[in-house]
């Protein structure tokens, strides 16, 4: 069972330290993608512009994610990041907005009562909004509906 648990380990850190190498050659595509963006470019081009820098954003949190799983799975834990006493409902519209960017076809509707205050970690709360508005909008736009999302405080 040791040898078992000496394989898991090596690939866990074969896993980890191949999501920090992939981190730089993701850092030279934005870089390149968004010095192309402020030079006059065509449609088509533009296109491709904007299409390169949403898929560097997609494998940029795809290996956050897969780094995330290793550590969790190598009893590391998840590292939060948290912010203190901060409203909530900046963090979800800022989320929303670029979504709205990247699917313009779609409508997403955001309704929110009072949110309120907390400490919270803003990259998993923005993860988990993402990931969730996200996936309704993949879901609902084969179904051609449109995102509705709403919040508001439970009690306690």
């Amino acid at each position: 069972m040791s040898a078992e648990r000496a394989t898991a380990a090596l690939r866990e850190q074969f896993i980890a330290v191949l999501c920090h190498d992939l981190r730089s050659p993701l850092a030279s595509v934005a870089a390149g993608a968004n010095l192309l963006a402020k030079h006059p470019l065509d449609e088509n081009s533009q296109s491709i512009v904007s299409l390169m820098r949403k898929s560097v954003i997609r494998m940029t949190n795809l290996v956050d994610n897969i780094l995330d799983f290793t550590r969790a799975r190598s009893n590391a834990g998840l590292e939060l990041e948290t912010v203190d006493d901060e409203p909530i409902r900046p963090t979800i519209e800022q989320v929303l907005e670029e979504l709205r960017s990247t699917h313009p076809e779609r409508e997403i509707v955001a309704e929110f009562g009072e949110l309120g205050w907390f400490s919270y970690d803003k990259v998993r709360i923005e993860q988990l909004v993402s990931n969730l508005v996200g996936n309704a909008i993949t879901l609902l736009c084969a179904l051609k509906l449109d995102v509705e999302v709403t919040g508001s405080l439970a009690e306690s």
